[in-house]
């Protein structure tokens, strides 16, 4: 893959607030920057939601996977279809 840019992190970011927002869950993802490392937070900043990340790309890869994890879940939330009664 080619070199990890900011514009691609955000983009990631973007990515995994829409996949929150169509499973119902608003916690405001973002990404913060600062003395060497990155953290990835919610609540508009209150919370870090990650640990120990240092590069861009480890922050990626950790974007990429929360992606394809909720991805699915909500995949199988699309399957199951709510009981009707009659």
């Amino acid at each position: 893959m080619d070199r990890i840019t900011q514009k691609n992190i955000r983009a990631k970011t973007e990515q995994l607030n829409r996949v929150l927002a169509e499973l119902g869950v608003d916690i405001d993802a973002s990404i913060y920057g600062a003395n060497g490392g990155w953290s990835i937070n919610a609540f508009d900043g209150s919370v870090n939601i990650s640990q120990g990340i240092r590069t861009k790309r480890e922050i990626f890869d950790q974007l990429y996977t929360a992606i394809e994890i909720l991805y699915q879940v909500s995949r199988q939330q699309r399957k199951i279809k709510p009981a009707t009664y009659v």
